[in-house]
């Protein structure tokens, strides 16, 4: 039921910061192959297990015309599961923590179906 480790690292999640945090139009391609190098670095059991529960939300995120549940509202919802810090967090820093955070779960919602896992 609880993961010892979350099923996104929080290195992982530093380094895809950094690739999205000025992603535009113009790069998406170059983004989501270096998203992809990234997530192929992670071990494949968890690379596996990411790759089925993104399965999951991007299908949920479909069908957004009937449950209200865009790929924002499950990045929302599922981010701090996917992902949490190795440590204490400064309180003034969890509100940009959960954005950057958020950010980058409904990049890899979104870009599923593309993302080479």
């Amino acid at each position: 039921r609880e993961l010892k480790e979350p099923l996104i690292s929080w290195s992982t999640l530093e380094e895809l910061v950094l690739v999205l945090q000025d992603i535009s139009q113009t790069e998406v391609e170059e983004v989501t192959r270096k998203v992809e190098d990234i997530i192929n670095k992670m071990h494949q059991s968890t690379r596996s297990s990411l790759h089925a529960f993104l399965d999951h939300l991007s299908t949920v995120a479909d069908l957004s015309d009937e449950n209200s549940m865009t790929a924002e509202n499950l990045a929302i919802v599922m981010g701090p599961t996917l992902t949490w810090s190795e440590g204490e967090v400064e309180r003034d820093t969890i509100a940009t923590i959960l954005v950057k955070q958020n950010s980058v779960v409904e990049f890899l919602i979104k870009n599923y179906p593309t993302l080479k896992l």
